[in-house]
């Protein structure tokens, strides 16, 4: 990698409930924007402010070094990666950035905070948290905590191919979105699940959505359509667009997935030119071969009360913040996690062949997060836990 490069340290943490409080936020954001060193103040000051809600105690950092899944991996040479800059207080300072940015999320249970700052200088890059996806912000039943989280992510559910592919629209969009930063129009064989829906309208950047095949026999794909709809997203099916060469395309693209029940293409183009930018299929993980994946799965069943809650309809702070900073440099990363990433983080952040390191402080509790953990591993990304 050539000098310009910038490597990122991205940061991402899970609170205990807390009400949001907008003079604390007023006082505190414009402060962890501005400054470089991230100087923000010390956990005491949110323990004062809310007072028997938050138990957390303080943060006191011992590395254990690197755990068991230490990999080679292409940016091993690169010179972050000693990564010398993770000292113990600097780890403790953006841990303490992260949990004010945390603040920002509506949801009263579950706060996540994410900073991406640059491993250099320090400088604030990008910052995120769980939000609701762009439109629902005032859909969200915050109230609902259904069991449909529990009966999707079981241990027979880690054995199947659910948990390790990566989607096509995914694919092409990492792609697309590193190429261009303009307009985009995505077109794909099959209706996107709500997974690569947040994906979409994440960015901002995608107009349109043409598919060729609809999928709407349960509630995920019933929650997808309202992402995309209250994201802004225009849906178009194919049988009212005569002879389209890009949905042609697409059906080329899915030929190379190795699913050998469901094969997805798609395909991401100029809005403005119309010219194709990316592709992309479904395909297991990086590391993954064709041979690790159980192709005939059950399908997960979906509890009625699923789309009623928050689940669908949340941007993961990680991946927020990691699209963010993937948008301005493609130089490595460093994440670093209160609790352990979950599946989607793991995918995101192996899609892009930029992680090349990641910490966490709680180890992984659910079939998620071990799932998580079995793909940072199988793509060569380094995983360290942080003791407190």
């Amino acid at each position: 990698f050539s000098s310009s490069f910038v490597p990122f340290l991205f940061i991402s943490i899970g609170c205990s409930p807390l009400p949001l409080s907008t003079p604390m936020l007023s006082r505190a954001l414009p402060l962890l924007r501005s400054s470089p060193s991230l100087r923000l103040s010390s956990f005491s000051l949110r323990r004062s402010l809310h007072k028997g809600v938050d138990s957390t105690p303080p943060i006191r950092f011992t590395s254990q070094g690197e755990k068991s899944l230490i990999f080679n991996r292409l940016y091993s040479s690169s010179p972050s990666s000693s990564f010398s800059f993770l000292t113990p207080s600097k780890k403790l300072e953006l841990m303490q950035a992260t949990d004010v940015v945390s603040l920002n999320s509506r949801d009263p249970r579950d706060k996540d905070g994410c900073i991406v700052v640059s491993a250099i200088d320090g400088s604030t890059l990008a910052t995120g948290w769980n939000q609701p996806t762009r439109g629902m912000e005032k859909s969200i039943q915050w109230n609902i905590d259904p069991i449909p989280k529990e009966l999707i992510v079981d241990e027979e559910w880690t054995k199947s191919k659910y948990p390790y592919m990566l989607h096509a629209e995914q694919s092409a969009l990492f792609e697309a979105r590193k190429a261009i930063k303009g307009d985009k129009v995505v077109y794909t064989t099959l209706f996107p699940c709500f997974r690569c829906a947040k994906h979409i309208v994440a960015g901002g950047d995608v107009r349109k959505v043409i598919f060729l095949n609809d999928r709407l026999e349960d509630d995920t794909y019933q929650a997808s359509r309202e992402i995309l709809s209250k994201g802004g997203v225009i849906v178009e099916r194919a049988s009212d667009i005569p002879d389209n060469v890009h949905l042609q395309e697409a059906l080329e693209v899915a030929k190379k997935s190795p699913d050998t029940r469901t094969k997805v293409g798609s395909i991401v183009v100029c809005a403005e030119t119309a010219k194709i930018i990316a592709s992309g299929y479904n395909a297991p993980s990086k590391g993954y071969s064709a041979e690790d994946i159980d192709w005939n799965p059950s399908r997960p069943r979906v509890h009625n009360t699923w789309i009623e809650s928050k689940l669908p309809f949340i941007q993961h702070s990680g991946v927020m913040a990691l699209l963010e900073a993937r948008a301005k440099s493609d130089g490595p990363k460093v994440l670093c996690f209160k609790q352990a990433p979950c599946h989607e983080c793991a995918i995101t952040m192996v899609a892009g062949d930029d992680v090349v390191k990641v910490l966490y402080r709680i180890p992984p509790k659910g079939e998620s997060q071990k799932a998580a953990m079995e793909i940072l591993k199988r793509a060569g990304i380094k995983v360290e836990q942080l003791v407190v």
